[in-house]
């Protein structure tokens, strides 16, 4: 169990082969952060990216790294290239 989202209050006892199906302040982070990321920076503020994020995060167990499923919506067609 790591990351600055680690649920106070649970060991890694409580983790073992269970779900942890809300982790406070997870949610926000993931749904602004992108719009930052991609956002443009002017100089001196940055503007987010025009786009609307929804999200929901779960605590699993794993020995190392994150995992993302995605579902993205355009106006236009566009390719991985584009």
């Amino acid at each position: 169990m790591s990351g600055a989202g680690r649920t106070p209050g649970l060991s890694v006892m409580d983790m073992t082969e269970n779900v942890i199906p809300y982790i406070a302040g997870e949610e926000p982070k993931v749904e602004t952060e992108p719009q930052k990321i991609l956002g443009k920076f002017t100089g001196k503020d940055i503007h987010n990216a025009a786009f609307g994020i929804t999200a929901t995060c779960t605590r699993v167990p794993v020995l190392d790294g994150h995992m993302v499923c995605a579902f993205v919506q355009t106006i236009k067609p566009c390719t991985p290239s584009k």
